[in-house]
């Protein structure tokens, strides 16, 4: 969301339940994969290069 990064995130463990904020201002969040875990493993995000 910061510096104009908002709709390149893939990924979040934050929810509308607890930010409902957050997926107002930036709507795409909702189709952002979401973690129970506050950590996520960088390597099952990437795109595979082909």
């Amino acid at each position: 969301m910061t510096l104009g990064a908002g709709d390149r995130i893939v990924a979040t463990v934050n929810y509308p339940t607890n930010l409902p904020w957050m997926f107002k201002i930036l709507p795409q969040l909702n189709w952002a994969i979401a973690s129970a875990l506050p950590v996520f493993i960088d390597y099952g995000l990437r795109e595979e290069d082909t």
